[in-house]
């Protein structure tokens, strides 16, 4: 670096300090300590403010800055700022400050600018337009004003897409933010998250990831929590490709991608970090099992030059061990996998007196776990069997836990006449909230049998079968008309046309089956679905029913875009930027994937904002756009 070089930094470096000092002493004024703008800027300064996106959605983070930029002048002494009004947002923690400098070239002379730069977090908390500011700047001698900003804040999913960020490049200096940061500086950081080196591999050194489990070790059957976290240096987006592979577990979804970054040292160095998702999952046998690696898409800065760069990256495998209950106290009835807590059990049957002998025994049980596989403990009665002939389970997550409810149904059946108490079905299981194993019943009550379940067989059932021959033939008699069954053609008809018959019966059942089988495709072909959505709209606008006509074209729209591509995209439950981003991966012109989220959103804001809904002409017409269209592959 050559001394001329040098100085223009120590000289740009002199004005950033002084301006960064003064905004230091006041990173948090009171509005009031302002006094109201009353002269213009000086030469040389300029003062902007501005949101990093015009339109947000309810609940969204949204960053405004205010920026101070100097050319050619002496430092500037700010003596205070304050962002003004945000009426309909929420100021989130403490503003920050940045400093650039920069050297331009203009004619012969060089140009030095100094930009300093303040940043708050806002929540946004009401729709409707919003007017921000104006944001203030104060010196010794007088208060400035920025011009205001508008925001519109719209209901969830109806906010275009964001774009990618610009990489910038500077002449002299190395400069690209890290994504804004919605938290108190001094928010502690998620102990699972906290990291004590930087990876090796040169592909993580702007961006990488990691799967932690807690805890690791645990009984077979039992949930633990596997958490994806992703750390940042300089970072543009991040993107989940992959979830981890959970090959010997089953997994159940536990929450979404976080949308605010956390400040984390790591090895001495500022970073952020998020947490992409996390699942519940329960081992399936004993030993140690591996969690396969989870993937990540990235866009980050890469070097001087600030280019976009995309970027996979992997976490590493994360290995669980999975053991059996304590062999102490375990009942010899115990089956290994079977885990709840709060386990509930309840019982009913019906009839009570039943005609035939048979009888409906409904279990029911709820508990917190997986109760998929818990197996039920039928009581033995003499002369009463049961037979499992419904098992239906729901498993849902309950914040970071997972709760089940399940219902299964047997036939009892009486072998005879009579009056049976039946006992109690049980439920064993171990208890991971109390280390324990742990029992849950539920009383049958009493079975009253007017007959048996099938008839008994009689006393003669065992004898010998008798089979009386016909007397010998003692004259041949004429061809067809002897007496003997032998002599009868239509005998021989029937004999040689059965095997006939048999198969023209099975050629007109394969027939039949066919032709349900396709009658059912084309039944739940989803552009036949899409159709009938769009019928069943039309006949909601007839009636005047526009939330019902606005839920079936949303579900007619789906139904086009799954059948459009071959059912690799589901709009239903996307955002709308998850749409913006997921349908041209799939093929389909960002102009149609706008259109297409766009309509959803309006169909949305119909059914639950009583906005006005698209008609369903207009979605006929972008079916059609949908189908012709179709992209020729998919991914």
């Amino acid at each position: 670096m050559t001394l001329r070089r040098v100085a223009r930094r120590l000289r740009g470096a002199s004005l950033a300090s002084a301006i960064a000092a003064s905004c230091a002493l006041a990173t948090t004024p009171a509005p009031s300590a302002l006094a109201a703008p009353t002269r213009k800027l000086p030469p040389g300064v300029s003062l902007e403010a501005s949101t990093d996106r015009p339109n947000v959605e309810l609940g969204d983070v949204v960053t405004y800055q205010l920026q101070i930029s100097v050319s050619n002048a002496q430092p500037l002494s700010i003596s205070g700022f304050d962002p003004g009004a945000v009426p309909g947002f929420e100021l989130l923690g403490r503003p920050s400050t940045s400093t650039m400098t920069q050297q331009t070239l203009v004619g012969r002379a060089m140009r030095e600018t100094t930009t300093v730069t303040i940043r708050w977090q806002l929540r946004a908390k009401s729709l409707g337009e919003h007017v921000l500011g104006p944001a203030h700047v104060g010196s010794d001698e007088a208060t400035w004003a920025a011009p205001a900003v508008k925001v519109n804040v719209v209901a969830r999913g109806l906010a275009p897409a964001p774009t990618r960020p610009k990489a910038h490049s500077f002449f002299d200096d190395d400069v690209f933010e890290p994504p804004p940061i919605a938290q108190e500086p001094d928010e502690p950081v998620d102990p699972l998250a906290k990291v004590g080196e930087l990876p090796d591999a040169p592909a993580d050194r702007e961006v990488f990831l990691r799967v932690v489990v807690d805890p690791s070790t645990l009984v077979v059957g039992a949930q633990t929590t596997a958490h994806v976290f992703v750390y940042a240096h300089h970072l543009a987006e991040v993107g989940l490709k992959r979830p981890p592979e959970f090959t010997d577990f089953a997994a159940l979804e536990l929450s979404k991608p976080e949308k605010s970054w956390k400040p984390i040292t790591i090895a001495g160095q500022s970073w952020v970090y998020a947490k992409l998702q996390s699942f519940a999952i329960f081992p399936l046998k004993t030993g140690a099992l591996t969690i396969g690696p989870a993937q990540i898409e990235s866009v980050y800065a890469d070097g001087f030059h600030m280019r976009g760069v995309e970027q996979d990256h992997d976490s590493a495998p994360v290995t669980v061990t999975a053991t059996e209950p304590p062999e102490q106290g375990r009942p010899a009835e115990y089956r290994v996998g079977d885990v709840a807590s709060e386990l509930a059990v309840s019982a009913d049957v019906a009839p009570r007196t039943s005609a035939d002998g048979h009888a409906m025994v409904t279990v029911r049980l709820s508990g917190v776990g997986r109760l998929q596989n818990v197996e039920p403990l039928m009581p033995r009665v003499a002369g009463v069997s049961f037979t499992r002939t419904t098992d239906q389970a729901k498993t849902w997550a309950d914040g970071a836990r997972v709760r089940s409810r399940r219902e299964v149904i047997y036939d009892a059946s009486a072998d005879r006449a009579g009056r049976f108490s039946l006992g109690e079905a049980r439920v064993l299981v171990w208890d991971p909230a109390r280390s324990t194993y742990a029992t849950a019943s539920a009383q049958l009550g009493v079975l009253e049998a007017k007959a048996a379940s099938a008839a008994a067989p009689s006393s003669s059932a065992n004898a010998e079968p008798t089979l009386e021959l016909p007397p010998p033939r003692t004259d041949p008699g004429e061809r067809g008309e002897g007496t003997s069954l032998a002599d009868r053609a239509l005998i021989w008809v029937l004999v040689g046309g059965a095997p006939l018959l048999v198969l023209s019966l099975q050629g007109a059942a394969r027939a039949t089956r066919s032709l349900r089988r396709r009658a059912k495709s084309h039944r739940e072909d989803p552009t036949t679905r899409a159709h009938e959505a769009l019928r069943e709209a039309r006949d909601h606008e007839r009636r005047g029913d526009g939330k019902q006509a606005a839920a079936c074209l949303a579900r007619a729209i789906g139904h086009g875009v799954e059948a459009a591509t071959r059912g690799a995209v589901h709009v239903r439950g996307m955002t709308g930027s998850e749409l913006r981003r997921e349908l041209p991966d799939a093929g389909f012109e960002a102009s149609l994937a706008e259109r297409i989220a766009t309509t959803l959103g309006a169909l949305e804001a119909a059914r639950f904002a009583g906005a006005r809904a698209p008609r369903a002409d207009e979605v006929a017409e972008l079916l059609t756009a949908i189908a012709s269209c179709a992209p020729t592959e998919t991914p």
